[in-house]
């Protein structure tokens, strides 16, 4: 034990089935203790690390037992809490936008009746800005957005509960690139943190074999929008060293790490939208479509993400911002600042206003200042889509 150290005690993931996580928080929660007793030296790495898992783990019975141990709250509780109070038939509509400090602070005021800020557009273009959502399905959505923190921002995403529909499809997304079928949770993890622009899983969890090597580069290169060749993780090279397992991927893992990385770069860059700067060679719908190279290649090894991919793609379109033709056009206009043209498109001609065109290359550029939530979700998944299909190419 006194050998033991704090990465030998912290789970990478902590486990999914209840039974399973409940002995993992003993476990964790004991031999931090014990070490605690026995290196008096480690007393302020292991209070950071507790007061860490207390604010970050991405489950709440994790949350609860660690917070037990230090005088931290996650402000995602208070939410829940809030919400529990409503009946079913009162909570018929999602607040507009959820201020956490409110909700930590001891004021009475924080109020979730909802203000539609488009009632003019909706009546114009005839938008349903929202649907009315039940209480269970809401705490639902609320509990999967808890699980998923630690990948995302909770903040932008309970922020974005005002699109019900591209909120749901968004989580449900990212929860079935997540199957560690065809993938161990290593990976998982590796390819999140290069998708949060670290490229390291945690330091000291992650084996530098030239496999892993291999696909943090090809990650990054498609961070930066750059050609990738897929061979390189799919097959052989002459610099590779047997075993072949250290070495090569399958085709559906390299997809499946692919759709990974592109899923949560589009949620980070949802909530801290800075991109980076792209020199980018450009390629045509003609070329590469969705519907052909994108979709289909994807619905070979998985079925049902692609279709969630795809209901993701369409639902783009209703995003109250304008109406959904304008949605389709910023969503394709920013594709082109970032070298993807549709070939049926006159971009000399193109019916945005200019106020608009600026705004959006504003975005891209990292130069606009004002944050406009429906305006990031378009362009983000704009970004997304792009670069999956320059990946899969």
């Amino acid at each position: 034990m006194n050998k033991q150290n704090l990465i030998d005690i912290i789970p990478i993931i902590w486990p999914q089935k209840t039974s399973a996580r409940e002995q993992e928080i003993q476990r964790v929660i004991q031999e931090l203790m014990q070490l605690k007793e026995n290196q008096p030296n480690l007393n302020e790495s292991i209070n950071f690390t507790i007061q860490y898992i207390a604010q970050h783990a991405p489950y709440n019975d994790v949350v609860v037992s660690f917070q037990s141990l230090i005088n931290i709250k996650h402000p995602i509780q208070d939410l829940l809490k809030y919400l529990s109070t409503f009946s079913e038939n009162t909570l018929i509509q999602v607040v507009r936008k959820v201020n956490l400090n409110d909700l930590n602070s001891d004021s009475d005021e924080t109020d979730f009746t909802y203000i539609d800020p488009y009632e003019e557009k909706k009546k114009q273009f005839n938008l349903k800005m929202m649907k009315k959502v039940s209480f269970p399905k809401l705490q639902k959505l609320i509990s999967d957005i808890y699980r998923l923190e630690l990948l995302t921002k909770v903040y932008s995403w309970v922020n974005q509960l005002t699109y019900v529909d591209y909120l749901k499809v968004s989580v449900s997304t990212i929860k079935k690139a997540l199957q560690t079928e065809y993938l161990d949770e290593l990976t998982i993890n590796t390819v999140i943190q290069c998708a949060k622009g670290s490229c390291q899983c945690a330091y000291q969890y992650l084996q530098d074999t030239p496999k892993f090597q291999k696909l943090k580069n090809t990650l990054h290169q498609i961070a930066l929008f750059q050609d990738v060749d897929l061979q390189v993780l799919l097959n052989l090279q002459k610099t590779d060293q047997y075993p072949i397992k250290e070495c090569v991927w399958t085709r559906q893992q390299v997809i499946q790490c692919i759709l990974l990385f592109c899923l949560i770069q589009c949620e980070l860059l949802i909530h801290d939208f800075k991109f980076s700067t792209l020199q980018s060679k450009s390629f045509c719908s003609f070329e590469i479509s969705w519907n052909e190279s994108g979709f289909s290649q994807i619905r070979d090894y998985f079925p049902k993400l692609a279709k969630k991919l795809n209901k993701r793609y369409q639902i783009l379109k209703d995003i109250p911002y304008f109406d959904s033709k304008t949605n389709y056009l910023i969503f394709i206009y920013a594709q082109s600042l970032v070298g993807y043209y549709h070939h049926h498109v006159n971009y000399d001609n193109f019916q945005l206003n200019e106020n608009l065109k600026q705004t959006i290359r504003e975005i891209l550029e990292n130069q606009y200042k004002e944050k406009n939530l429906a305006l990031q979700i378009i362009i983000s998944n704009a970004f997304m889509f792009a670069q999956l299909l320059k990946a899969l190419k």
